[in-house]
């Protein structure tokens, strides 16, 4: 009779040695991973709106009969540009936190819009509500408008204080230039 095959005893070592490998392999891909998403610069949000908008339209899921996940998608968009855009706005709120958080401080978010929208996609998501191909695409173009609208808002905003600045300042310059003239009047 003969005794086990004169490899037996380093199997064990064998495997050893391929799992660590293998582990060794994952690590280094996820490294790599990691490193190639820190070096990408940060899109401003209305842009990476705007990308990932286009880049659901473009799956054609409405017409695939996916209506409820372009809905879903749609939505998703905006929630991560409103988490970018508005303080305490985190994607990971339910739909009544969120709006709960937009109504309680000045936002230029249409919560009057922002609500119906939400709660409708709630219902097509965790209710499996059937959705018409024209109300979803209804409800994705919502979502964009509503983005496209707090940006507008946004925008808005920082060009009155740009300009409220620039007026303050042009007028501490007549101030100053007034002020010695005067002084030597006296």
């Amino acid at each position: 009779v003969a005794g086990p095959p004169w490899w037996w005893p380093w199997l064990p070592i064998l495997l050893a040695i391929l799992a660590l490998l293998a582990l060794l392999y994952w690590l280094w891909k996820r490294w790599r991973k990691r490193r190639a998403a820190e070096g990408e610069e940060e899109l401003p949000a209305i842009q990476y709106a705007e990308r990932e908008f286009d880049r659901i339209e473009a799956l054609g899921l409405v017409e695939a009969g996916e209506r409820g996940r372009f809905v879903a998608l749609m939505v998703e968009v905006l929630r991560d540009f409103l988490a970018r855009r508005v303080p305490d706005a985190d994607a990971s709120l339910t739909s009544t936190e969120l709006l709960a958080s937009l109504r309680d401080r000045a936002t230029g978010v249409p919560a009057e819009r922002l609500a119906p929208l939400l709660a409708e996609s709630d219902l097509i998501k965790f209710a499996r509500r059937a959705v018409s191909a024209d109300r979803a695409r209804a409800m994705g173009g919502e979502a964009r408008a509503i983005v496209r609208d707090v940006e507008a808002k946004r925008a808005a905003e920082e060009a009155a204080a740009a300009a409220a600045q620039a007026a303050a300042e042009a007028a501490a310059r007549v101030r100053s230039r007034t002020a010695p003239q005067e002084r030597n009047a006296a």
